[in-house]
């Protein structure tokens, strides 16, 4: 259950951003629609700053619990720094109503004579997923990366290959989604994400079934 609640209230968050743009998007054109929930997300987050300001250090109240719903991103980023957290947050907040808006708007180019209308909607909103999934490893790795940062270590070297990977799946998806490869899009967002988390899951799957009978050493 514990994990059940863990995961509803960091959905949360990406639901409601999902839920504005699309409310912005039914009223104004895409431009405006991503700038406006921009500046909600920015209204959203200084408010948080606010609350958080206006509590005392040590003191857990209900203003600690109302400011993480305002602030849910942006502490990799900020390094446990309230204006960092604030731009993080913000910058989270705008990459989210674009990918939504990416899905939404840009429909893959269909074939002479085919007419995959629903395909094409769903086959985008897959991409929408891929592309949240690759941005949140890139904010936890671009975190890392600034929390033990080593020009000579061979971690910092690792993790900054990391960064470029994933840089460089979104910003390939994102051309080829534009260009109207859709299934090639998806492919080359979701894919490695898949095959690596899809291991590990399998891996932790194995030892919380087979490990208290098996001995590992």
């Amino acid at each position: 259950m514990r994990w059940f609640w863990f995961t509803f209230f960091r959905l949360l968050p990406v639901a409601v951003v999902v839920a504005i743009t699309l409310g912005m998007r039914a009223v104004l054109s895409p431009w405006l629609a991503w700038v406006a929930t921009t500046a909600v997300g920015a209204g959203l987050a200084a408010l948080g700053a606010l609350v958080l300001r206006a509590t005392g250090v040590g003191e857990v109240t209900w203003r600690n619990r109302l400011a993480g719903f305002l602030l849910p991103w942006g502490y990799f980023l900020g390094r446990g720094q309230l204006p960092g957290i604030v731009l993080g947050c913000v910058l989270v907040w705008a990459a989210l109503a674009g990918a939504v808006l990416l899905g939404h708007d840009v429909q893959p180019v269909a074939p002479v004579g085919a007419a995959p209308a629903n395909v094409a909607t769903g086959l985008s909103w897959w991409l929408v997923i891929a592309w949240i999934v690759d941005g949140a490893c890139l904010i936890y790795m671009i975190g890392m990366l600034r929390k033990h940062f080593d020009s000579g270590s061979r971690v910092t070297r690792t993790q900054g290959k990391l960064v470029l990977l994933l840089v460089a799946m979104l910003v390939g998806s994102i051309a080829l989604h534009l260009g109207g490869n859709g299934g090639l899009a998806l492919t080359v967002a979701g894919g490695p994400t898949l095959l690596v988390g899809g291991g590990y899951g399998l891996f932790l799957g194995a030892i919380l079934l087979l490990g208290r009978n098996v001995r590992w050493n």
